[in-house]
């Protein structure tokens, strides 16, 4: 009974403890035989003790712990297998439902990424058009501003010839002071050159002479330009009036008869700024500026087929940059509309590769 009362310490859950212990006692003694045996013919002890029946015990103890861990994690895992299996009906028939519902949305995403290809496609080849038309209307434009670039140069290559001395003529009246004016004003007697001088600029203000008798001619009338000017408000009677008129001459409209006029004074020798300068400072600020006035109305007509011409260019390059302001736009809109449709579709295709693997997951 000793081996019932060592393994009733604890409860080792044994569904026949005595036939256990006859086993042990039967194990113990069959190794005591075996170990006679063992000395009658080998001559060698092999001792079991108490404490050999106690290992014995022992061991078993051990092995019957971890035998029973082992089957009980085998337990464990099959009645999880069981359980898992238990649910799986339940999960099928709810994936079955949800396959149902996901294969209908699968071919209609399907379709709407097509539908989009197409979509994209048309609008793409559109884009391409509208770029190549951009590109022409573009090329155009600079072709055009080309031209105008070298017709305006070529005009103001011409103008270059006149606008040095217009310029000089310009800035010797600006030098001019209202004591100048003054002087030329108060002439008692003015020489041939200052009446010549007064006569002209009178004339290209559009002054009308004070008609006088001719004492060579009975009965004839002649032209004083210079009592006409003493007395006009845009020469001698305010100096300042009368220069900035001579600065700020509207030289762009100056007609032809005009300068005809004008021409009959510039062509005498006694008409020249180096003489006119002898005679008074003041005239020869006039003197430069109606020779000025004259030649800048010849090379301003020879250019007047170049400014005919860039008014042109630039008009029409005025309505080629229309056009590519609204090509470039429409191209914008187009490549805008295509970037929205492709982000549609990347958004299809994930969408319906999702749907697809759901569905084969399912």
């Amino acid at each position: 009974m000793w081996p019932r009362g060592f393994f009733s310490e604890e409860d080792l859950k044994l569904p026949d403890l005595g036939a256990f212990v006859d086993m042990c006692v039967y194990i113990h003694q069959s190794v005591e035989r075996k170990s006679r045996d063992y000395l009658e013919e080998m001559r060698r002890h092999n001792y079991v003790t108490p404490t050999s029946y106690l290992e014995l015990l022992a061991s078993f103890k051990i092995l019957l712990k971890e035998k029973r861990v082992e089957i009980g994690s085998l337990r464990q895992k099959l009645q999880n297998g069981l359980d898992k299996l238990g649910t799986t009906a339940k999960d099928v028939a709810e994936l079955e439902i949800k396959l149902i519902d996901m294969k209908p949305k699968l071919l209609v995403k399907i379709t709407e990424v097509e539908a989009l290809m197409a979509k994209i496609a048309v609008d793409k080849e559109d884009a391409e058009k509208t770029r190549v038309q951009v590109e022409q209307q573009s090329k155009e434009a600079e072709a055009t501003a080309a031209e105008c670039r070298t017709i305006k140069e070529s005009a103001d290559a011409d103008l270059a010839e006149a606008l040095p001395a217009l310029d000089r003529a310009l800035e010797a009246l600006n030098l001019l002071k209202k004591t100048d004016i003054d002087e030329v004003k108060g002439f008692k007697k003015p020489t041939p050159g200052v009446v010549l001088t007064i006569e002209c600029v009178a004339i290209m203000l559009g002054l009308k002479p004070v008609k006088k008798p001719d004492p060579n001619n009975l009965g004839k009338k002649l032209d004083d330009y210079w009592e006409a000017a003493q007395a006009s408000p845009v020469m001698f009677k305010d100096a300042k009036v009368f220069v900035a008129g001579l600065t700020g001459y509207d030289r762009e409209n100056i007609k032809e008869a005009l300068i005809k006029i004008v021409e009959t004074y510039t062509v005498k020798p006694e008409f020249q700024p180096d003489v006119i300068k002898n005679a008074s400072t003041a005239c020869y600020a006039m003197c430069m500026f109606c020779h000025a006035m004259v030649k800048f109305f010849y090379v301003s007509r020879s250019i007047e087929p170049k400014r005919q011409a860039l008014k042109a260019a630039q008009d029409q390059l005025a309505i080629t940059q229309g056009e590519l302001a609204e090509a470039n736009k429409k191209l914008a809109d187009v490549s805008a509309r295509v970037a929205a449709l492709e982000e549609g579709h990347r958004k299809a295709v994930a969408e319906t590769a999702f749907l697809k693997e759901e569905v084969d997951r399912c």
